[in-house]
């Protein structure tokens, strides 16, 4: 895998693979992704903020496989968030753990 030439046209997919169906073609159950990029406030939680998570976009990709292959809607949009508190004790240690995540990627061993 390392090794692979991934600038070969003949190579690339006609389209994401997660759209495939057991027929082998294209689905046409589409999903959009509307997760959160930066902080946003949601009406339907009473203005509660939420921002963007780490799983975020693997849920993504998951709803996006199970909408290709059961067909929930042609035009679906699904987005993942975290809900964030605003207290400061909340907010060290949200800082905390993006620190620590970070830090387990940046140095493994």
């Amino acid at each position: 895998q390392l090794g692979k030439n991934r600038n070969d046209a003949q190579n690339k997919p006609e389209f994401d693979p997660l759209l495939k169906t057991p027929s082998g073609t294209k689905s046409e159950y589409i999903t959009k992704n509307v997760s959160p990029k930066s902080s946003v406030t949601v009406p339907e939680l009473n203005n509660i903020t939420a921002g963007p998570w780490l799983m975020g976009p693997v849920m993504v990709n998951c709803v996006r496989r199970s909408n290709a292959l059961l067909g929930y809607a042609k035009e679906f949009e699904y987005g993942d968030a975290m809900v964030q508190s605003t207290s400061l004790t909340a907010g060290f240690r949200n800082l905390s753990t993006k620190f620590l995540i970070g830090g387990a990627i940046a140095l493994p061993s």
